[in-house]
């Protein structure tokens, strides 16, 4: 038995080495997106979409939003099966998303919590998760989900803790947004008024009540216009106004659906109670028994309690004992049930879990005997096949530990070729720059000045009084201001001043305003650094990248309008660059001959950066670029 467990824990060894390796290998986001897609198809079947949406969690790595989503998708599917898992998942999507700074996904995080926090009855956590949801739609001005929170806290106000001074001061400020909506949300409508309504209700303002349904009448949908008209019929039967309750009711009754057993219970019980309002004791016996009926076929425990209370009252009223009595005990019995529910499913769940224990027990008992029964019996084929085990298990180690230690080493040897041909490159690339920057001097300082000499000695030429200086000699001078103006672009394209003295904020913003003032494409920055410069050779690898880009952009996006963002966060700098032009085949970028592009990717390559292009015929170009600063 030890020698059998000694293979077991020798094939575990191996199996965890060669997860270690794996874990080497770099973090495919790609199938991390896949395996999120995936379970986003699978939403259905909730173990199913936990399973894919943990696999793309792990698989995505340093990758926050694809983190972050699969930490919520998590959440969202535990919610309603375990609520602790659920909350575990969502503090991790919470984490990915406040480094990313996503106020959106974070608002629909904590909502998630909140409403099934609601369900629980975990009232305190509930409120919590809702205003916290509030604060992040607020900063993202998303006002749709806004009302959609206040409304919940409006219900849980009104169902829950029975303040309906607070139900109605948040159906009063979901209503506000949902009026200042440009877009139509009538189911957002409804559910707003709605609340108000039931909080007026039951705070005894049933005027107000009785005019917000009246409102939610105006949405047709049968679905919600049926239990619209029943509200409704229950405020008017509140303010005694029978007649035109039970009309509302029996509106109501015609369009449930045959289905909807819950609802049906609802209507019959409330035109039963009704009817017996009207003195008409055996039509309101007659509804009693349909609301029982579909109660039971509801199985809705706290419908079918109200449903025999109310029947007892009915046949007490109508002297009927024996029938009150009956109707009394089904109240009595399903009361008690519905009173010690929790407390059921507790000693259920202790009860089963003991039991589940006990079960496997009793299997790992009968599993040893038969084991050892099959030892004793074997025993000595064990052995040989023991030892062989233990010959091949040697033998795949010893492969593994060479295929391991062969890895290794070319990997090694790829990560210093990889080095070494980046320090190549930026040698060159280094090389590059101070030769623009020599020349760009040169022409600056030796022919710029030359030209400049030459300009003073023609204008000085001392001329006769009166006399206007030859053709030949003004266009010899224009000429020179021209030759001045040339020398001192191609001087500020080879290495710009503002970029080498002031910084490269200041270098872009004179190569925007430059190509904004020729009137061929609007170019849009925005531009957050914080404070200090970066490194220079990082500042010029920037600026050429930028400026190479927008010259692919202008020969061959037929854009007019391009957007710059640039933006340090930490040791990270996000660079994206977007238009809106013709677009083109994305597989070209890769299959390019131009120097552009390659010249780009070297850059980019040069930082230890990563570039991704999306781009397709007819919707313009986006470029994202993310590096490493130390």
């Amino acid at each position: 038995m030890n020698r059998f467990r000694s293979l077991l824990n020798a094939v575990l060894l191996i199996f965890l080495a060669n997860a270690a390796v794996a874990q080497e290998l770099r973090t495919d986001t790609v199938a991390a997106r896949n395996l999120l897609e995936a379970a986003k198809q699978a939403i259905s079947t909730p173990s199913r979409a936990d399973s894919l949406a943990m696999a793309a969690y792990f698989q995505a790595g340093s990758n926050l939003a694809i983190r972050g989503e699969s930490a919520y998708l998590i959440c969202f599917v535990n919610a309603p099966l375990n609520f602790e898992r659920a909350q575990q998942w969502g503090d991790s999507a919470m984490a990915s998303f406040q480094k990313s700074g996503n106020e959106r996904w974070m608002g629909y995080t904590q909502r998630v919590l909140g409403v099934r926090s609601q369900r629980l009855n975990k009232n305190d956590i509930s409120l919590r998760y809702f205003q916290n949801s509030c604060d992040h739609f607020e900063r993202c001005q998303d006002t749709v989900m806004l009302a959609q929170n206040y409304v919940n806290l409006s219900l849980l106000y009104h169902n829950n803790l029975t303040d309906y001074t607070k139900g109605l001061e948040y159906g009063q400020l979901a209503l506000q947004l949902v009026e200042q909506q440009s877009s139509d949300q009538p189911v957002l409508l409804w559910r707003t008024l709605n609340a108000i309504a039931i909080n007026y209700d039951d705070a005894g303002d049933l005027d107000r009540a009785i005019a917000f349904h009246r409102r939610n009448l105006a949405f047709k949908d049968p679905e919600y216009l049926n239990s619209s008209l029943n509200n409704l019929g229950n405020s008017l039967r509140k303010k005694k106004e029978y007649k035109a309750a039970e009309n509302y009711f029996l509106q109501s009754l015609a369009l449930v659906p045959p289905t909807d057993h819950y609802m049906l219970a609802t209507v019959y019980l409330n035109l039963s109670q009704v009817s017996e309002d009207l003195g008409l004791r055996s039509r309101a016996l007659k509804y009693n028994d349909s609301s029982i009926h579909y109660a039971l076929k509801s199985n809705h425990s706290e419908k079918l309690r109200d449903s025999y209370e109310f029947a007892h009252r009915l046949y007490r009223s109508n002297g009927e004992p024996v029938k009150a009595y009956e109707a009394l005990k089904h109240y009595m019995e399903i009361k008690d049930s519905v009173l010690s529910k929790e407390k059921a499913q507790v000693i259920y769940e202790m009860e089963s879990k003991f039991q589940s224990a006990q079960k496997e027990r009793q299997i790992v008992q009968l599993q040893s005997e038969t084991l050892a029964k099959d030892l004793t019996i074997q025993q000595s084929r064990f052995l040989v096949w023991i030892s062989f085990a233990g010959v091949a298990i040697l033998g795949m180690g010893a492969f593994w530990f060479f295929k391991r230690h062969q890895y290794k080493a070319n990997l090694q040897h790829a990560r210093e070729r990889e080095l070494q041909q980046r320090q190549r490159f930026s040698a060159v690339i280094e090389a590059e720059e101070n030769e623009r920057s020599r020349v760009a001097k040169e022409l600056h300082d030796g022919l710029g000045q030359l030209i400049s000499t030459a300009k003073l000695g023609l204008s000085a030429i001392d001329l006769p009084t009166g006399e206007q200086p030859s053709k030949l000699l003004a266009n010899s001078i224009h000429v020179l201001d021209q030759a001045t103006q040339e020398v001192r672009s191609i001087a500020h394209n080879l290495m710009p001043v503002a970029l080498t003295e002031r910084g490269l904020l200041p270098a872009l913003e004179d190569m925007v305003q430059k190509i904004n003032l020729a009137g061929l494409l609007d170019v849009r920055l925005q531009v957050s650094l914080g404070e200090g410069r970066l490194v220079p050779t990082v500042e010029v690898a920037v600026y050429r990248v930028i400026q190479e880009v927008i010259n692919n952009m202008l020969k061959h996006a037929a854009a007019d309008r391009i957007y710059i963002t640039l933006r340090r966060d930490g040791n990270a700098v996000f660079l994206s660059m977007a238009d809106n032009g013709v677009g083109f085949d994305q597989a070209l970028v890769t299959q390019s001959k131009g120097l552009g592009w390659k010249n780009i990717f070297s850059r980019i390559a040069m930082l230890n950066g990563n570039i991704d292009v999306q781009t397709n015929p007819g919707t313009g170009t986006s470029i994202n670029i993310q590096f490493a600063i130390s």
